[in-house]
């Protein structure tokens, strides 16, 4: 069994994000996408793909921790 402060340390840990050239990359597109919602035309999208249940919902719980809506 894990101590309260090793609990705390290992959820602090489970929280941390290290964000990679490539997410930075797809967050930037994502940017580009939210921002560009009033240009004319048809409007910008992207497909999110990945294995079930680990990327798409870990890019999407990323990207509103750190969007501004």
């Amino acid at each position: 069994m894990l101590a309260d402060k090793q609990k705390e340390k290992l959820n602090e840990f489970r929280n941390v994000f290290i964000e990679y050239p490539i997410i930075t990359t797809v967050f930037n597109d994502f940017d580009r996408l939210r921002l560009g919602k009033g240009l004319a035309g048809e409007k910008p999208c992207m497909l999110l793909n990945g294995d079930t249940g680990v990327i798409p919902p870990f890019l999407m719980e990323a990207i509103c921790r750190i969007s501004v809506v």
